[in-house]
């Protein structure tokens, strides 16, 4: 196998800042130094967009004469950014052809034997989407705001997931995250497309949930100049400012560039907590030659604060309280001790070379520094017979160094009347953590709050750090892949093996304690599909797939052996439907999945004498590995673009989640007895249905005049394990409205108006109650912690385009 490398060494004490500098450096200075030398060159290239999985998209290069004449007249005639889609670049209307993140190769969506659901960047804008969370709400499959957050987009895919679900990778790299509170996030104003893989995913990625994955993709250079600058203003303050511009830098079509950022701060509908993120991401396309690409791409987010759903307690939220209830707008902590800092700076490149009309080799690297803070005031429990909430405070400091690298050769040829696509891989990821965290227990304690009048304004003192914790987590994998057509039958057939180490470590400073855990994963996984295409666009499918994920962490069975990966596999029956003649996809599929070799309480080992046998302290529970998880269920999504006017997404969802096996009765400390065998977990719902549609006139009176809106459906959910109290089910209603201010005159021609609401009625609502204490049985009215969803949002956004 043949692989193109670059070496990249950075010092692992390098800073947040310069990273984010190094990253705007490899891109600003280049749109000058880079041109001169570039416009001496004879070179001519045709047009082409960077796109993924097959990075290098060529256009239909008809316009071969004069073409020095006409990259002058488009230097001179600004024009739209190219809606050339390729496997990561634009997509027309809401509808995608193409996709990487299923198989690493350039793949129509028809012909991709596997649920993928691609969110394009305008619905994001018109749905006025500000967090991944939002853009996935009319998403099928896929449930988020379990913890309404601007913090973290936590995603549950096919109801196999928790309320700590952060399988996010960008650009087909893992965003790797730390210890604690250590977990990067992408703003959605930076990506091209959101694009969610449903069920495993391990043959192409490794160590991935069972569920399946969301892959964010970012904006890239374009071969065509465009710019945007936009201004946002709405309900709590909203503040935004936001640009994106870019376009080639030479008339030789080498060299083009990116650039991408934003500046926001609002507040929130909770007393107390605010917002404020600062993003850039520059990038810079190379094309020496019409086989070559080089891009390389670069970000800064910097969340000096941000927002996140502290629970409070189920009695007084979603069950009703003899002593009242908890306002939505609640907040349990204190706004002069709480707070959450984040930086992260990444900087990498995505390379391709075309060797021949058979072999393309292709390499994607990734480095990321990432340093978070936080410091809170949480729910405790509660006063019995009192509207009162005890609460205690912590403190973490987080740092981590991740790098991943993604090594392709794909081969294109036929034999006979078979066409075959045959990829070769090989990756490389490896995260390097650390956090200072406090301890626990009484002197952690702070002073309870009434709910029903809260007092803010104590003094709290930050605790003392309590440990030193350190962790290197890495995973190497092989990979082999085959896309066979004959006819019009596909056949995929996939294999990878991963190694997967972690090593932990933690210090206590009160005894000097150190206690360390070290495990080594090995693991095949592998996927088979078939799919036939016929000539009407219809296409029905199966594929089976597995999947496994280490458990990392210091917990180990009783016998002080670590665990072993959960691992899972899915049954997948489906259609893909492409209409002829009208921009439209349908997708549906029934599957049937199973999580095996989940932790459970061990019933052998019980709570004794103020501590757990099988662990360090009273803190930390029995587990061993007999649980399983199935889920069953259907979903369905259609996208349509109808002429200029008319776009709809549509989606329903069906679950049936339940546990299979697990130890039926446990006794937590002689408090507490749950039997879940039989049971569907927490928080996650029956059903779920969306429907949105976005009308826009060009012609006529109301030309120029847009409107729309949705509504979305979620189904009641249980708020414990045992299943007996529910969470009510929520219907919420969007809507938007824009104008283009050109249809009224030419010389308003680029200004537009845009107004979303989301949650227009103001619904409220529980977004989910699940168990506090890494999912530890709980009892109803003290750890069975719910959160709000989010009130009404109305923003405003006055853009200029060129």
């Amino acid at each position: 196998m043949l692989t193109v490398g670059v070496t990249v060494k950075l010092n692992q004490s390098l800073s947040i800042r310069a990273v984010a500098l190094v990253s705007t450096c490899a891109c600003l200075p280049a749109l000058c130094a880079i041109e001169a030398a570039a416009q001496e060159s004879g070179v001519t290239l045709p047009a082409v967009t960077v796109g993924g999985g097959g990075q290098a998209k060529k256009k239909n290069a008809t316009s071969a004469a004069p073409q020095a004449e006409q990259a002058a007249q488009q230097q001179q005639q600004p024009a739209a950014a190219t809606d050339y889609q390729g496997a990561s670049g634009p997509v027309t209307g809401y509808v995608a052809r193409e996709s990487a993140t299923a198989t690493k190769t350039g793949t129509p969506l028809v012909e991709t034997p596997q649920s993928v659901s691609v969110v394009p960047q305008k619905q994001i804008e018109q749905q006025g989407a500000e967090s991944v969370s939002d853009a996935l709400h009319y998403t099928a499959g896929v449930i988020v705001d379990q913890r309404p957050s601007s913090r973290y987009d936590i995603v549950n895919i096919r109801g196999l997931g928790s309320l700590q679900s952060f399988v996010h990778f960008q650009d087909g790299l893992k965003l790797q995250r730390g210890l604690n509170f250590d977990v990067p996030v992408i703003d959605p104003y930076l990506l091209e497309r959101i694009e969610v893989f449903k069920g495993p995913a391990s043959v192409l990625f490794g160590q991935v949930g069972v569920g399946g994955l969301v892959n964010f993709v970012s904006k890239k250079p374009t071969d065509e100049p465009f710019g945007e600058i936009g201004v946002t203003f709405g309900t709590h303050e909203r503040r935004q400012l936001a640009f994106d511009f870019g376009g080639p830098i030479d008339r030789a079509g080498q060299f083009s560039y990116r650039i991408t950022g934003l500046g926001r701060e609002t507040g929130t509908d909770i007393y107390g907590v605010d917002e404020e993120r600062w993003a850039i991401a520059p990038s810079l396309t190379w094309r020496p030659s019409t086989s070559t690409t080089l891009t390389i791409l670069g970000s800064y987010i910097n969340d000096p604060t941000s927002s996140y759903s502290v629970a409070v307690p189920a009695l007084g939220s979603a069950l009703t309280s003899p002593v009242g209830q908890i306002p939505h707008f609640f907040n349990p902590g204190e706004p002069a001790y709480d707070s959450f800092e984040r930086e992260q700076a990444s900087i990498g490149y995505q390379f391709e070379h075309e060797f021949d009309s058979v072999w393309t080799v292709r390499q994607n690297f990734r480095y990321m520094k990432l340093d978070t803070e936080f410091a809170g005031v949480q729910t405790a429990g509660l006063v019995a017979n009192q509207p009162q909430i005890t609460r205690n405070k912590s403190l973490t400091q987080n740092s981590n160094d991740t790098y991943a690298i993604d090594n392709q050769a794909e081969a294109k040829f036929a034999t006979g009347a078979f066409r075959h696509t045959v990829l070769f891989g090989f990756d490389y990821q490896h995260t390097s953590a650390s956090a200072n965290a406090s301890g626990g227990g009484p002197t952690t304690s702070v002073t309870p709050i009434n709910y029903l009048n809260p007092v803010y304004g104590l003094n709290i003192a930050r605790p003392d750090i309590a440990s030193y914790n350190s962790g290197d987590n890495s995973q190497a994998g092989i990979y082999v892949q085959e896309q066979l057509k004959y006819g019009n039958w596909v056949a995929l057939l996939g294999a990878r093996y991963d190694w997967a180490d972690y090593d932990y470590s933690s210090l206590t400073l009160a005894n000097g304690a150190l206690t360390s855990a070290s495990q080594k994963d090995e693991e095949l996984t592998w996927r088979a599909a078939l799919l036939y295409k016929f000539d009407n666009g219809f296409a029905p499918y199966f594929s089976y797939s597995t999947s496994f994920e280490p458990i990392t962490g210091t917990a180990v069975d009783y016998a002080g052996q670590p665990f072993k990966p959960t691992t899972g596999e899915q049954y997948e029956l489906g259609f893909k439907y492409e209409p002829r003649g009208i921009n439209a996809f349908i997708q549906a599929s029934i599957f049937d999945i199973t999580l095996q070799d989940v932790q459970t309480p061990d019933p052998d080992h019980t709570f004794l004498n103020g501590r757990w046998p099988c662990a360090p302290n009273a803190n930390s529970i029995c587990l061993t590995q007999t649980g399983e998880i199935r889920t069953r269920g259907f979903e369905i999504e259609g996208r349509a673009s109808l002429n200029e006017n008319l776009d709809i997404v549509a989606a329903y969802t069906y679950l049936d989640t339940e546990v299979t096996k697990s130890n039926q009765v446990f006794n937590f400390g002689g408090g507490v007895t749950v039997d879940e065998l039989g049971k569907r977990p927490t928080a996650i719902p029956e059903h779920m249905a969306s429907f949105w549609a976005f009308y826009t006139f060009h012609e006529g009176p109301l030309s120029g005049f847009g409107f729309g809106g949705g509504v979305r459906y979620v189904g009641e959910t249980f708020g414990n394990r045992a299943n007996t109290w529910t969470v009510d089910s929520n219907l919420l209603v969007d809507a938007a409205m824009s104008y283009d201010f050109g249809a009224m005159a030419a010389s308003f021609e680029g200004y537009s108006l845009q107004v979303n609401a989301l949650n227009l009625f103001d619904e409220e609502y529980i977004a989910s109650c699940g168990a506090f204490g890494g999912g530890l049985p709980a009892t109803t009215a003290n750890n069975s912690g719910c959160h709000y969803g989010v009130g009404r949002n109305v923003t405003a956004t006055l853009k200029y385009q060129w």
